[in-house]
């Protein structure tokens, strides 16, 4: 039996898991990573001055006000900013004694700017639907946008190279398994 399973940026060593267990059982997995597949968001001048938005900063906080506002703590409008333009100095950050789990800056954040994102996120994947509904073979796409913001780059490129070795490591102990 073959499933296939769909997965955003980011799952390569969630699926690479995944498909071992599922071969260790006899089913084979096609896995399908849509992130290159969508256009990468464009955003505005102001939003990407906040440094490298990557946990609970200007665009997460934005996407809760959008759909759950209920759910974000009034103090948000009073944090301070917490960015950094590197890998190196969001660890800095993040491991900083008092960090309070967030970076970039949230008190920034918007319903606007989260419905804004909301909807490029349906746009692009409603694209993407209709575009596998119709024929088109999706796996033959890049796992990420052709376009990366440059401080994204060397972020991305390692992650990618963690992933292909723990992805390379599960192959080699499913091959002494007999399961691959």
């Amino acid at each position: 039996m073959t499933l296939t399973a769909s997965l955003l940026p980011g799952d390569r060593a969630r699926a690479a898991l995944t498909k071992g267990a599922a071969q260790a059982f006899g089913f084979q997995i096609q896995v399908l990573h849509l992130g290159g597949a969508i256009s990468p968001q464009r955003c505005s001048g102001e939003f990407s001055s906040f440094g490298m938005d990557v946990h609970a900063g200007v665009s997460e906080t934005s996407g809760m006000l959008a759909v759950r506002p209920d759910l974000v703590r009034s103090n948000y409008r009073t944090l301070p900013r917490r960015a950094g333009r590197s890998i190196e100095e969001l660890h800095e950050i993040a491991t900083a004694p008092g960090w309070q789990g967030y970076l970039s800056s949230p008190a920034k954040a918007t319903a606007a700017h989260g419905r804004a994102v909301e909807a490029w996120w349906i746009d692009g994947f409603a694209e993407l639907i209709l575009r596998a509904v119709r024929g088109e073979n999706m796996f033959v796409h890049a796992r990420v946008p052709e376009t990366v913001p440059p401080a994204m780059t060397p972020i991305l490129e390692k992650a990618l190279a963690n992933e292909a070795a723990f992805e390379a490591q599960l192959g080699t102990w499913l091959g002494q398994r007999g399961k691959r």
